[in-house]
Parts: structure tokens; C-alpha cells; sequence
């Protein structure tokens, strides 16, 4: 990269610097929303296995800035149980050479190891390392000091 922002779009083009919107909905295919009402991505169909949770991302706009609130329900409420999580953190780390990735902590599933995560992230513990291992579109490891996937925090 010879300049910051660095835009790395998902066809291999790149935009250096830093970027009116249009340019960035042109570069990435991705429009801008310009209804007067606020709007919501659609949703779409898939498959629950069961006893298997699928979180759904929500994606959706106001033009005037005002909060959305999201509901949630199920045509088979004794089949599927539908739920809006609230109050969850997130953790948005700067990865060098890729830009900013967000994980979601799902505190209602695991209090102990968000706390223990954000933590470690506040004390700048994860500062600086490298994720030690990446498997293509399916995983990557990192949090390791040592970079072997054998070290980590007490």
C-alpha cells in the first residue's frame, strides 16, 4: 500500500485515499440507498437444522439519522424460536494489509470469555501480533504472542 485509506474491493480493484461515497458504491457495485423511507436488505431463505442457532445479520438505513428498531417472529413458533439479541459487543481490530474486521462477542452465550477477550484487547495485548494460522474461507487463528498457536495470555 502506498497511501491510507487503501479500498481493496472483493474484484481486486483498489482505491487509494480517501474516497467520496460515490466512488466507493461505483468501485464496490454496492448503491447507495436513496429513499426518503427507511429501508432494510432483505432476508434470505435458508435452512435450520435443528437445534442449530443462525444469527442473521440485519443491514438498513434512515436518511434522517433516526434509530431503527428491528423485530423479530416465526410463522412456527413452536418449531422456531425467533429472537432479536440485544446489547452484544463487538471488537473491531485493524488488520494490516486487509482493513478493519469486526467480531461479534455473543456475551448472552459466553460472558467469561468476552469478558476475558475485551480485557486482554483494552490492555493492548493483541496489539501487533499476527493471526498464526488462516484456512481460506473457513477460519483464521491468531492471539498467540508467540505466533505458534501453543503461547497465549495467563
Amino acid at each position: 500500500m502506498s497511501s491510507l485509506p487503501t479500498w481493496i474491493f472483493a474484484d481486486g480493484t483498489r482505491l487509494e485515499g480517501v474516497q467520496t461515497l460515490d466512488a466507493i458504491s461505483q468501485a464496490s457495485g454496492v448503491a447507495i440507498p436513496t429513499s426518503a423511507q427507511p429501508w432494510f436488505a432483505p432476508l434470505p431463505n435458508g435452512t435450520l437444522l435443528a437445534g442449530s442457532p443462525v444469527f442473521l445479520e440485519l443491514d438498513g438505513y434512515d436518511p434522517n439519522g433516526g434509530p431503527l428498531s428491528f423485530t423479530v417472529s416465526s410463522d412456527n413458533p413452536d418449531l422456531i424460536e425467533a429472537t432479536v439479541l440485544v446489547n452484544n459487543q463487538s471488537l473491531r481490530i485493524s488488520v494490516a494489509g486487509y482493513g478493519d474486521l469486526v467480531i461479534h462477542l455473543f456475551d448472552h452465550l459466553v460472558p467469561r470469555v468476552t469478558q476475558r477477550v475485551t480485557g486482554l484487547a483494552e490492555a493492548g495485548f493483541y496489539d501487533g501480533l499476527l493471526f498464526h494460522q488462516v484456512i481460506n474461507g473457513m477460519s483464521i487463528l491468531g492471539g498467540d504472542p508467540t505466533g505458534t498457536g501453543g503461547g497465549g495470555s495467563a
